[in-house]
């Protein structure tokens, strides 16, 4: 979801590969235990699952759109986000918003805030249970 060229599984198992054999060879054998945790991780779906949490206006939605490399998420001087918003990386960018009434729309990146901000989605009138990107 950046502009730039993102890291792919196969770059991250070869990674993890370089990190098995630096750990034997300095004999570093405390990091052996979590080497072997984000090996598991990877063999899930998806890989890892990290949460953004903190309390309104910490900037959760900044960091998140710093960490992908360009705005998705809205961001503003009152609380913005309303709703779940998960994101998980994949083939091609697009944005899923899954309503209460388990209809799903697929809407371009651009749309999100429509959906997931309080002043476009006041109130959440539009019954929007999460959104995944």
């Amino acid at each position: 979801m950046t502009s730039q060229n993102p890291i792919s599984l196969p770059d991250i198992q070869n990674l993890l590969g370089l990190l098995d054999v630096t750990v034997k060879s300095y004999s570093m054998m405390p990091l052996e235990r979590q080497l072997v945790a984000a090996k598991d991780l990877l063999l899930e779906d998806p890989p890892i699952d990290v949460a953004v949490l903190g309390q309104f206006k910490a900037g959760k939605s900044s960091f998140s759109n710093s960490f992908l490399g360009q705005a998705v998420l809205p961001v503003g001087a009152i609380p913005i986000i309303t709703a779940v918003t998960r994101l998980q990386y994949g083939a091609s960018e697009r944005a899923l918003v899954r309503h209460f009434n388990g209809r799903i729309t697929e809407v371009p990146l651009a749309d999100v805030a429509a959906f997931t901000s309080e002043a476009k989605n006041p109130g959440n009138e539009k019954n929007v249970a999460d959104t995944h990107l």
